[in-house]
Formats: C-alpha cells, structure tokens, sequence
C-alpha cells in the first residue's frame, strides 16, 4: 500500500469513528430548529382590554335614568330633569315617586298645571304618601286655588306629621290668605319639629 492510500484509510476511519460516536445514541438534537419553529406559530392568546362604554341614554336602565334626573333637579337643571322623569314615569307607570318629582320639576318652570295633573296621578297610585299631598297643595297654591291648597297641606300634616315642609308651605299659604293668626299658630307647630328648619314669620 502506498502512503497516500494509507493516509486515506486512516483519515476515513477516523471521520466514521466521529460519526459513529455522535450517532450512537440513536437521536438528533432538534431542540433549536424545534424552538425556532414554535416560536413562529405561537398563537398570541393575549387580549387588549375592552374600554368601557357608557351605556347611551336611550339605553340607560330606568333606575340609572331616575336617579339621574334626580341628580339633575338638585343642581338646577329643570329641563334635562323633567325629560328624564318623563322617561322614567313611561317605564314605570305604577310607581308614585317618578310622577311626584317630575311634578315638582315642573313646578320650577312655572307648568303648573302639568304639575298638578302629575301631582295627582302619584297621589292615586301612593295615597298614604303625605309629601305627595304636599306637592299637589304646592300645585294649587301656584294656580291660585287656594281652598284646595290649605285641604292638601293639611292633609299632607295629618299623614306626615313630621313632614316640616308641608307646616311651612301652608303657613305661607294662610299668609298669602292675611289669615295671619292660623299662619302663626301653625307655623309654631311645625316649628317644635325636630328636623325643622329656621322659620322667619312678620306680622
């Protein structure tokens, strides 16, 4: 044999030893192509949170709506008020209170008749709710029917007695009337009302 063949069989055995050595536990390592891989498919499960929306107002619950137009009595608002309780008394036809407050929204801008027919109509589904009375006489008293003003506030005292209001807004009533003796003496009354507010009354 000569030298160049021997150098070739030693260089060729060599290079099986090698392979037979890294094969010998029958695997492959597929570890990083398989990491490469999967890493390309992985599916992004992660989802951006949702914003939330306020519900639109046509859509409000008739809860939300009420104390809403609630909200919006307080802080003066009398006409986005009475739309609400308009709205709600639709959805809740056989409730007093919807129909009470939007009477005293009305009140506030001068639809005094409206008021009154509201007024009445919460008193028909709720009559033992003497500031509902209260409302109504206020109603009469601001079309001028006083007769049936003092017979509501003294309605709204006999089933509320403790309703401080109804005591004042007949007091200003029978001023109104120069019935200034009754106006005092109840007046008086509602005055030793423990939640009852500072009252000024001139003769």
């Amino acid at each position: 044999m000569s030298r160049w063949m021997y150098v070739t069989a030693l260089l060729t055995g060599a290079l099986v030893g090698v392979v037979g050595i890294a094969g010998c536990s029958g695997k492959v390592d597929t570890t990083a192509a398989h990491s490469s891989t999967m890493a390309a498919i992985e599916p992004v499960t992660t989802q951006p949170e949702p914003k939330f929306e306020p519900a639109p107002k046509q859509f409000m619950p008739a809860e939300q709506r009420y104390n809403h137009a609630l909200a919006l009595f307080e802080e003066g608002s009398y006409v986005e008020a009475e739309a609400e309780f308009e709205k709600v008394c639709e959805s809740w036809p056989k409730f007093s209170k919807p129909f009470k407050h939007l009477a005293r929204t009305q009140l506030k801008l001068d639809k005094n008749e409206e008021a009154l027919e509201n007024a009445l109509t919460a008193l028909e589904l709720n009559p033992k709710d003497g500031t509902i009375d209260n409302v109504v006489g206020m109603a009469y008293m601001e079309i001028d029917d006083f007769d049936s003003a003092d017979a509501a506030f003294r309605s709204a005292i006999s089933k509320s007695p403790n309703f401080v209001w109804a005591y004042n807004n007949l007091g200003y009533l029978l001023i109104r009337k120069k019935d200034y003796a009754s106006a005092r003496d109840i007046l008086s009354e509602g005055s030793k009302i423990g939640n009852a507010p500072a009252m000024l009354f001139n003769n």
